[in-house]
């Protein structure tokens, strides 16, 4: 339904606030706070039970896609195939189509060893829990991942690359030389346990050992100031 032709606006998206902007700028979400440009023939396509939704803004031919679900509210640009695809196919196809464009392979190689079911999804970042704890992981668990490991005395406090995110606890660098467990991408990739923050707001805590990679597109990138 266009804009134009409802009532009332909404005034939250899953867990987020939702406000309409007068003034022309892309769709943004800041904290818990999800802000779209209001216009006329624009359409708001709420869908699933995680708070997502298509924003699709026709004298621009642009779509967007966000969640106000999970605990870091998200919008981003997306192409117009995306929604063809849920349009014709429906939810399921469409979802499988982002895990596949976004989905780092590390996740993806212990998902084929442990499962799908264990994935964890904020925003822009992916973690996956290892089934040891740090004492035996670091004794025997890193083995099975890789052929070196470097692990860090003190506490790390970073943002993981082309992302608003920051993790601050222990950590764990994985070189995999051999393959072993990453047949594709990168073989090298960070294991970790502590808070996961954004903006400053701790989003989750992940308690024992996870694998942790950004996803291989990011819907938000880093703010950049003039």
């Amino acid at each position: 339904m266009k804009l134009r032709d409802v009532t009332t606006l909404p005034r939250n998206i899953g867990r987020a606030a939702l406000e309409f902007s007068v003034r022309p700028h892309a769709p943004l979400a800041v904290g818990q706070v999800i802000t779209l440009p209001y216009e006329d023939d624009a359409e708001l396509l709420p869908f699933g039970s995680r708070g997502e939704f298509f924003y699709v803004r026709p004298r621009f031919r642009a779509v967007y896609y966000g969640s106000g679900g999970g605990a870091a509210p998200f919008v981003a640009y997306i192409p117009r195939g995306f929604l063809r695809v849920f349009r014709q196919w429906g939810e399921q196809r469409f979802r499988a189509l982002l895990a596949a464009v976004r989905e780092p392979f590390v996740i993806r190689a212990a998902q084929e060893r442990w499962g799908t079911q264990k994935t964890l999804v904020y925003g822009d970042v992916y973690a996956y829990p290892l089934p040891w704890l740090w004492d035996k992981f670091l004794e025997l668990g890193w083995h099975e991942l890789g052929t070196a490991c470097n692990a860090g005395k003190d506490q790390i406090h970073r943002t993981l690359d082309d992302t608003r995110w920051m993790v601050v606890g222990c950590s764990a660098r994985i070189k995999d030389a051999d393959r072993k467990f990453i047949t594709q991408g990168a073989g090298e990739f960070l294991v970790f346990s502590g808070s996961l923050r954004r903006a400053g707001i701790t989003a989750e805590y992940l308690e024992g050992p996870h694998i942790i990679a950004v996803a291989r597109i990011v819907f938000e990138p880093p703010i950049k100031y003039a």
